[in-house]
Protein backbone atom coordinates (compact mmCIF):
# COMPACT_ATOMS: atom_id res chain seq x y z
CA UNK A 1 0.00 0.00 0.00
CA UNK A 2 0.92 3.57 -0.08
CA UNK A 3 2.67 2.90 3.57
CA UNK A 4 4.72 0.38 2.57
CA UNK A 5 2.70 -2.94 3.76
CA UNK A 6 2.22 -6.13 2.70
CA UNK A 7 -1.58 -6.31 0.98
CA UNK A 8 -2.04 -10.23 1.86
CA UNK A 9 -0.29 -9.99 5.55
CA UNK A 10 -2.38 -6.99 6.53
CA UNK A 11 -6.01 -9.25 4.27
CA UNK A 12 -5.26 -12.32 6.24
CA UNK A 13 -4.63 -10.07 9.94
CA UNK A 14 -8.16 -8.35 9.00
CA UNK A 15 -9.84 -11.52 8.95
CA UNK A 16 -8.82 -12.72 12.14
CA UNK A 17 -10.26 -9.32 13.37
CA UNK A 18 -13.27 -9.41 11.05
CA UNK A 19 -13.67 -13.25 12.44
CA UNK A 20 -13.28 -12.21 15.98
CA UNK A 21 -15.68 -9.21 16.04
CA UNK A 22 -18.63 -11.52 14.17
CA UNK A 23 -17.84 -14.21 16.67
CA UNK A 24 -18.23 -11.57 19.14
CA UNK A 25 -21.07 -9.51 18.05
CA UNK A 26 -23.43 -12.98 16.87
CA UNK A 27 -22.40 -14.38 20.07
CA UNK A 28 -24.11 -11.52 22.05
CA UNK A 29 -26.77 -11.61 20.14
CA UNK A 30 -27.47 -14.76 20.31
CA UNK A 31 -27.73 -14.20 24.31
CA UNK A 32 -30.39 -11.34 24.08
CA UNK A 33 -32.11 -12.93 21.27
CA UNK A 34 -32.66 -16.56 22.45
CA UNK A 35 -33.09 -15.74 26.18
CA UNK A 36 -36.23 -13.04 24.90
CA UNK A 37 -37.26 -15.50 21.95
CA UNK A 38 -37.65 -18.20 24.76
CA UNK A 39 -39.51 -16.09 27.22
CA UNK A 40 -41.86 -14.66 25.28
CA UNK A 41 -42.52 -18.06 23.29
CA UNK A 42 -42.90 -20.23 26.51
CA UNK A 43 -44.97 -17.61 28.85
CA UNK A 44 -46.76 -15.59 26.28
CA UNK A 45 -49.15 -13.45 27.80
CA UNK A 46 -47.80 -10.45 28.95
CA UNK A 47 -44.42 -11.18 28.75
CA UNK A 48 -44.99 -11.82 24.88
CA UNK A 49 -46.35 -8.57 24.10
CA UNK A 50 -43.40 -6.72 26.21
CA UNK A 51 -40.83 -8.47 24.15
CA UNK A 52 -43.04 -7.89 20.99
CA UNK A 53 -42.82 -4.36 21.57
CA UNK A 54 -39.34 -4.39 22.40
CA UNK A 55 -39.05 -6.21 18.72
CA UNK A 56 -41.04 -3.74 17.02
CA UNK A 57 -38.92 -0.39 18.28
CA UNK A 58 -35.65 -2.40 17.69
CA UNK A 59 -36.98 -3.06 13.82
CA UNK A 60 -38.09 0.70 13.40
CA UNK A 61 -35.00 1.96 14.11
CA UNK A 62 -32.41 1.86 11.05
CA UNK A 63 -29.55 -0.20 12.30
CA UNK A 64 -25.91 0.98 10.33
CA UNK A 65 -27.43 4.89 11.80
CA UNK A 66 -27.51 3.75 15.19
CA UNK A 67 -24.76 1.90 15.10
CA UNK A 68 -22.57 4.44 13.55
CA UNK A 69 -24.04 7.29 15.82
CA UNK A 70 -23.40 4.69 18.98
CA UNK A 71 -19.27 4.01 17.86
CA UNK A 72 -19.18 7.97 17.19
CA UNK A 73 -20.45 9.02 20.70
CA UNK A 74 -18.69 6.00 22.74
CA UNK A 75 -15.60 5.95 20.69
CA UNK A 76 -13.78 3.28 18.23
CA UNK A 77 -12.73 0.42 19.40
CA UNK A 78 -12.61 -3.39 18.91
CA UNK A 79 -14.60 -4.13 22.04
CA UNK A 80 -17.05 -1.51 21.58
CA UNK A 81 -17.80 -2.02 17.61
CA UNK A 82 -18.29 -6.14 18.70
CA UNK A 83 -21.00 -4.75 21.76
CA UNK A 84 -22.40 -2.42 19.45
CA UNK A 85 -23.36 -4.65 16.79
CA UNK A 86 -23.76 -7.70 18.81
CA UNK A 87 -26.73 -5.51 20.77
CA UNK A 88 -28.29 -4.48 17.22
CA UNK A 89 -28.39 -7.94 16.13
CA UNK A 90 -30.37 -10.17 17.89
CA UNK A 91 -33.89 -9.88 16.26
CA UNK A 92 -33.81 -12.81 14.18
CA UNK A 93 -32.77 -14.96 17.09
CA UNK A 94 -35.68 -13.77 19.24
CA UNK A 95 -38.42 -14.48 16.00
CA UNK A 96 -37.56 -17.81 15.30
CA UNK A 97 -36.57 -19.15 18.86
CA UNK A 98 -39.96 -17.19 19.74
CA UNK A 99 -42.02 -19.09 17.14
CA UNK A 100 -40.32 -22.77 17.56
CA UNK A 101 -40.72 -22.02 21.28
CA UNK A 102 -44.49 -22.02 20.88
CA UNK A 103 -44.86 -25.02 18.68
CA UNK A 104 -42.60 -26.76 21.15
CA UNK A 105 -44.45 -25.79 23.87
CA UNK A 106 -47.35 -27.31 23.08
CA UNK A 107 -45.86 -31.14 22.12
CA UNK A 108 -46.42 -33.97 24.46
CA UNK A 109 -42.64 -34.33 26.15
CA UNK A 110 -42.88 -30.93 27.51
CA UNK A 111 -46.77 -31.10 29.03
CA UNK A 112 -45.34 -34.84 30.35
CA UNK A 113 -42.47 -32.77 31.92
CA UNK A 114 -45.39 -30.48 33.46
CA UNK A 115 -47.19 -32.83 34.67
CA UNK A 116 -44.21 -34.85 36.19
CA UNK A 117 -43.01 -31.40 38.09
CA UNK A 118 -40.96 -29.41 36.57
CA UNK A 119 -40.57 -26.22 36.83
CA UNK A 120 -40.65 -24.11 34.05
CA UNK A 121 -36.85 -22.86 34.33
CA UNK A 122 -36.31 -27.13 33.91
CA UNK A 123 -39.12 -27.62 31.17
CA UNK A 124 -36.85 -24.37 29.12
CA UNK A 125 -33.20 -26.02 29.70
CA UNK A 126 -33.43 -30.04 29.76
CA UNK A 127 -37.05 -29.70 26.84
CA UNK A 128 -36.86 -26.83 24.78
CA UNK A 129 -33.23 -25.23 24.25
CA UNK A 130 -32.34 -28.90 23.12
CA UNK A 131 -34.83 -28.76 20.38
CA UNK A 132 -34.21 -25.48 19.62
CA UNK A 133 -30.63 -25.79 18.89
CA UNK A 134 -30.21 -26.74 15.06
CA UNK A 135 -32.01 -23.31 14.33
CA UNK A 136 -30.06 -21.20 16.52
CA UNK A 137 -26.60 -22.82 14.65
CA UNK A 138 -28.28 -21.91 11.74
CA UNK A 139 -29.08 -18.60 12.45
CA UNK A 140 -26.00 -17.95 14.23
CA UNK A 141 -24.03 -18.54 10.94
CA UNK A 142 -26.17 -16.43 9.24
CA UNK A 143 -25.79 -13.25 11.83
CA UNK A 144 -21.47 -13.94 11.89
CA UNK A 145 -21.71 -13.15 8.29
CA UNK A 146 -24.33 -10.06 8.91
CA UNK A 147 -21.98 -9.00 11.58
CA UNK A 148 -18.92 -9.33 9.48
CA UNK A 149 -20.43 -7.24 6.85
CA UNK A 150 -21.56 -3.91 9.68
CA UNK A 151 -17.88 -3.63 10.83
CA UNK A 152 -16.77 -3.84 7.26
CA UNK A 153 -18.93 -1.09 6.57
CA UNK A 154 -18.35 0.89 9.75
CA UNK A 155 -14.73 0.63 9.28
CA UNK A 156 -15.16 1.54 5.89
CA UNK A 157 -17.39 4.59 6.50
CA UNK A 158 -14.57 5.61 9.23
CA UNK A 159 -16.56 5.14 12.75
CA UNK A 160 -15.77 1.48 12.73
CA UNK A 161 -11.89 0.39 13.89
CA UNK A 162 -9.40 2.32 13.22
CA UNK A 163 -6.86 3.16 10.83
CA UNK A 164 -3.44 1.20 12.81
CA UNK A 165 -5.85 -2.17 12.83
CA UNK A 166 -6.20 -3.74 9.67
CA UNK A 167 -10.10 -4.69 9.08
CA UNK A 168 -11.49 -5.40 5.51
CA UNK A 169 -13.63 -2.21 5.53
CA UNK A 170 -10.88 -0.03 6.74
CA UNK A 171 -8.34 -1.80 3.80
CA UNK A 172 -11.05 -1.07 1.24
CA UNK A 173 -11.59 2.36 1.99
Amino acid sequence: DQVGRDYLSRLIYGTRVSITIGLGAATIGLIIGVTLGVLAGYFGGWVDHAVSFVLTAQLALPGLLLAMALVFFIGPSVIVVICIIGALHWTYFLVVTRAATQHIRSLDFVAAARASGARPRQIIWHEILPNLSSQIIVIFTFELGISILAEASLSFLGVGIQAPTPSWGLMIA
